[in-house]
Formats: C-alpha cells, sequence, structure tokens
C-alpha cells in the first residue's frame, strides 16, 4: 500500500496513476493492495512527523481530476501536518504526565496519593446511593526471604507478580491502590461482607495456579484482610484501613 509506504520511507508523495505504475513496476509498492486508482485518480499524502519518525500520514485523493493538485498544495499539507503532529504529540505527553501523576511506576495501578482520592470519593458515593462496598489490605508474605535470597530486583518483580495477579481478577470497577512498598489497598464497590468468601477463593486459586506454572525459584503468597463501610453506619477511610489491616495480620499469624 502507499500508505505503508510513505510511513515506511517518511516522505510526501504526489502521485498519479503513471507514479503509481511505475512504484509497482520497481517492487516499491504491491500494485494490487493499492485499491481503486484510475487513469484520472490524484493522490497528495504526506507523513505526520515527530522527531523525524512518521506516527501517521495525512492523505488527499481526487478521483476525478488528474491534475487537481500541484507542488504548493503539498507544501501546504507539508505544514499543516507539522501542525497536527505537534498537536498530537502535545496530547500524548499530557496523557503521559497524567499516567505518571495517578499511577505507580513499577506496578501500573494506582498510585497512593491518587488512590486515596479515589477511594474517597468512594466513600461519597456510597453516602450518596446508600449503598456499601469493601476495602481489602493486603501484604506479600515472603518480600524478605526474597530480597534477602534473590536480591532486591527479583522482590520487584514478586511486587509486580502479585499486581498483575489482581488485576486479572478484580472486576474492571475494582479500584488496586499500591500504597508502598509491598503493601496494596483493594476497592470492591457496591460489595458487602457476604462477599469476602468469593474474593477469597478466587484470589488464592488464582495464586495457586500461578505459583503452579511459575519458574520462579520461590512461590509468592499474601495475606489479606477486609473491612466494609456501610452507609448506614459510616467509617472513616482512617477507620476502614485500620480495621481492614487488623484482619490482614490476623490472616498472616494463622
Amino acid at each position: 500500500m502507499i500508505s505503508s509506504y510513505m510511513i515506511k520511507n517518511n516522505k510526501s508523495l504526489l502521485l498519479g496513476s503513471k507514479q503509481v505504475k511505475e512504484m509497482g513496476s520497481q517492487g516499491k509498492i504491491d500494485i494490487l493492495k493499492v485499491g481503486v486508482f484510475s487513469d484520472k485518480t490524484h493522490w497528495l499524502g504526506v507523513p505526520l512527523k515527530v522527531e523525524d519518525k512518521a506516527i501517521g500520514i495525512m492523505v488527499v485523493q481526487s478521483y476525478t481530476n488528474s491534475n487537481l493538485y500541484n507542488k504548493n498544495d503539498l507544501k501546504l499539507m507539508e505544514f499543516v501536518s507539522e501542525q497536527v503532529a505537534t498537536a498530537i504529540e502535545r496530547k500524548r505527553m499530557e496523557e503521559e504526565l497524567k499516567k505518571l501523576a495517578h499511577h505507580d511506576p513499577l506496578t501500573g495501578t494506582y498510585n497512593r496519593g491518587y488512590g486515596l482520592e479515589l477511594l474517597q470519593r468512594q466513600v461519597k458515593l456510597a453516602k450518596r446511593n446508600k449503598t456499601s462496598f469493601l476495602l481489602a489490605y493486603t501484604d506479600l508474605d515472603n518480600l524478605k526471604r526474597i530480597n534477602d535470597e534473590f536480591d532486591h530486583e527479583e522482590g520487584d518483580k514478586a511486587i509486580v507478580q502479585m499486581a498483575n495477579l489482581f488485576q486479572s481478577i478484580l472486576r474492571e470497577v475494582d479500584i488496586i491502590i499500591r500504597i508502598g512498598g509491598d503493601e496494596f489497598l483493594l476497592v470492591f464497590p457496591d460489595s458487602s461482607l457476604k462477599q469476602i468468601p468469593i474474593i477469597e477463593k478466587r484470589l488464592y486459586a488464582k495464586l495457586a495456579r500461578k505459583n503452579r506454572v511459575s519458574n520462579k525459584p520461590y512461590k509468592i503468597g499474601f495475606s489479606i484482610g477486609f473491612s466494609c463501610y456501610n452507609s448506614e453506619h459510616p467509617k472513616s477511610i482512617e477507620d476502614l484501613m485500620r480495621i481492614a489491616d487488623q484482619e490482614m495480620y490476623k490472616n498472616k499469624k494463622g
């Protein structure tokens, strides 16, 4: 295709049917994949460049006038493409900065600051809708041993494995927050105490499967404790975290 050729070669093209046929005969493009291209077709395309690398293309095409575009049109399109590419790159960078501000760089989960904001919003939402939600506090059981025996890089990998496990099990509406080290908060909107056994069963079943297929010289494990926000008997975020933390340590000792 002409578009693929443009991106690969990172250059503008002004083509009529004669030029397209020549490119096909030279093996530069597959003429069968060009699509509709008659003797009256005129094609003008310019790459969208960011740091001299093509991230896309802009194309205009006429099917009725083989002399519709000229070199001045090409220069105009190149000018416009520079503005468009700059806008696209600026938006990409804004999204990247936003992600860095909200997400933990190691695990990709929400970081502590933004995660606690989301948790506060969840409290307000539950109050307004008179609903409940679960908060889980969890940490990796054997991180110190992994760090001591295999180094801290391997410990980081174990933390990432645990985050990936949570992400593979939790619903899209659930929230995962890395609050520091190997400690995570899990938020389960519209959930109550009766869902805890179901959640634990799914998490530990997934953990067992992960450890069975792992080629690591160690097994990962985690302890988890829950608290429940009930709009009829509301608790502060601090109390919810404290209760879940206490339940987690009971779990760990058990």
